[in-house]
């Protein structure tokens, strides 16, 4: 009896050395970011500003902006737990079944203040498709028949290659970056600058043109851009004039009002990936 309690001891402890404490997805890849975007709205419409979330993998974190904006990344893995935090409710939402490649999704969450609760109402990846004509009038949908090779050519390049936006946003006068500044492409998917000033878009694009709007002390600069067919990476930086604090005369301090001229593009250029 004594030998077989010996025997069981040993198969136990076999057992669980080949075990581990936790389980994961491997080492991941850092130079492989995906990234999720979108907004954040209580369950009857209103924006939230300052909600807090935070990959808990890696501890990224985003801060959404007045419009309930926010943009937020993570290395490439097939799950991720994010975390939620919102006028002091907080919530983990799990986000399964990712991409084990580079991808762009849209997230959208509402909070519902009377169950404190926090709901993950879309979760998708992003595609942008051409639409109606392009500028010489002609159906943009409708492309000259390929032969077969050429095809699988192109549909090869365009499920590894994906257009890349990315800018930075910083100060007129002594180029300090500005982080929480809502950023958006063709008027639909939103960005929001991080702390180094940056934003930054991936999406499979199949447009000819594109559009960046960028909202600052209540107004919205757009500039639009002629981009190229193939996958390709666009570049750019704006400048915004720092708002001035002034007295009202009653005691009260007041910052001035923004015009369109207080955001301008000083750089842009695109490359072919």
């Amino acid at each position: 009896m004594k030998f077989c309690k010996i025997i069981l001891l040993l198969l136990v402890s076999f057992v669980f050395s080949c075990g581990g404490g936790t389980t994961g997805t491997g080492e991941l890849d850092l130079d492989s970011l995906s990234t999720g975007s979108g907004t954040i709205k209580s369950i009857d419409g209103n924006f939230i500003d300052q909600a807090k979330l935070t990959v808990l993998e890696t501890g990224e974190t985003a801060l959404s902006d007045s419009a309930g904006n926010f943009n937020i990344s993570w290395p490439t893995q097939e799950s991720i737990n994010l975390l939620v935090e919102a006028n002091g409710i907080e919530k983990t939402i799990p986000l399964n079944d990712l991409a084990l490649e580079e991808e762009s999704y849209d997230i959208n969450l509402e909070v519902d203040f009377e169950s404190e609760d926090i709901v993950l109402v879309s979760f998708d990846i992003k595609v942008i498709e051409d639409e109606g004509e392009d500028e010489g009038g002609e159906d943009a949908g409708v492309s000259p028949p390929k032969d077969t090779e050429e095809q699988n050519i192109d549909a090869n390049s365009q499920t590894e290659k994906r257009s890349i936006f990315n800018g930075f946003i910083v100060y007129q006068d002594d180029k300090e970056p500005i982080s929480g500044i809502g950023v958006k492409l063709n008027n639909s998917i939103t960005s929001v600058t991080n702390a180094e000033g940056k934003f930054s878009f991936k999406q499979v694009y199949k447009k000819r043109t594109a559009s960046i709007s960028v909202t600052f002390n209540g107004v919205t600069k757009k500039e639009t851009f002629k981009v190229p067919e193939k996958a390709f990476e666009l570049s750019m930086v704006f400048e915004v004039k720092r708002p001035v604090s002034m007295n009202d005369g009653n005691g009260n301090v007041v910052t001035s009002v923004g015009s369109s001229d207080d955001i301008k593009l000083v750089s842009s250029s695109k490359e072919i990936r």
